[in-house]
């Protein structure tokens, strides 16, 4: 009885402000993240759900969380976008190949219905001073497609890609390789080599670059590895062989190294005050191996 008059007392507050009403989950999330914690009181015991009701905070407290309905299963990770000033967007693509974008209101501004269901969420960027942002995402035609943030094709794409093997998601990955300021796309394909193009959709010299025969999807990160400008592709193979190579295409000094097989996609923990001793992740179904940057085993 309690909880049920607090959301009628929130419901008709936000009714006397001129607000829509709260839709039932985030009535919830409302009540839940208003509440007082009660762990650090009762160290022992369990089972009080997410803490005190707080009434005076669930009426007065600016809205926290919330859900809103896209009509279909999300795919992947969700893009936020910076917008003028402090507004903030969202852009996210769903099983049902509609690209998305909304403010954090929920308020759709963009649909767009996509060509194929995306293999993987989307990956963004702020393209120079003007703020203007590109959206990149992998598609089951196997292409990746890039979009500005109202769901218009960038110029030179999509581009041909292989598609996905042995993973739920994949998303493409975004680095600056040779150092000019300007974001490169690199994606792992499931045919044994890693492919990178230039913003314009062009295909990066050297690229693509064979590893191993085709099998699952390779997975990559960007990092930077040496003293030099531009980041370089770690580039984890199903093999459980890992590769780091620059925009060149040259492998690194000590690389590849066998790590664990069948690995998630490379972690970089790097260390601020010496950069020189940051760690390479891999973790896989088969365990974790830890390598500093010039390929020599840490942990296994």
């Amino acid at each position: 009885p309690l909880v049920a008059a607090a959301a009628a007392l929130v419901q008709s507050r936000q009714r006397a402000l001129g607000g829509p009403p709260l839709s039932p989950p985030v009535m919830e999330m409302r009540l839940r993240g208003t509440s007082d914690p009660m762990g650090a009181l009762n160290p022992n015991v369990t089972g009080f759900g997410s803490g005190r009701l707080n009434l005076a905070r669930a009426v007065a407290d600016q809205q926290g969380s919330y859900s809103f309905g896209c009509g279909s299963r999300t795919v992947g990770p969700i893009a936020v976008l910076e917008g003028p000033g402090a507004e903030r967007r969202l852009a996210f693509v769903t099983a049902d190949a509609q690209l998305i974008v909304t403010p954090v209101n929920g308020d759709t501004l963009v649909r767009v219905a996509r060509p194929a269901a995306p293999l993987g969420g989307i990956a963004s960027l702020s393209r120079g001073h003007n703020g203007e942002t590109a959206l990149f995402v992998a598609l089951a035609n196997q292409t990746i497609a890039g979009y500005d943030d109202w769901g218009r094709g960038l110029s030179g794409w999509p581009v041909a890609a292989p598609g996905v093997t042995g993973f739920a998601n994949q998303e493409p990955v975004l680095g600056d390789l040779n150092g000019d300021g300007i974001c490169d796309v690199i994606w792992g394909g499931n045919d044994g080599r890693v492919h990178a193009w230039r913003l314009c959709g062009g295909t990066v010299d050297g690229f693509p670059k064979f590893l191993v025969g085709p099998a699952e999807n390779i997975r990559v990160a960007v990092a930077l590895m040496d003293d030099q400008p531009g980041a370089e592709i770690i580039a984890a193979a199903p093999t459980g062989q890992v590769f780091v190579f620059n925009a060149a295409g040259a492998e690194l000094p000590g690389w590849p190294v066998l790590a664990v097989a069948r690995p998630f996609s490379p972690l970089v923990i790097p260390n601020p005050n010496r950069p020189d001793e940051s760690m390479v992740v891999l973790t896989g179904g088969q365990g974790t191996t830890i390598v500093d940057l010039q390929g020599r085993r840490v942990l296994s």
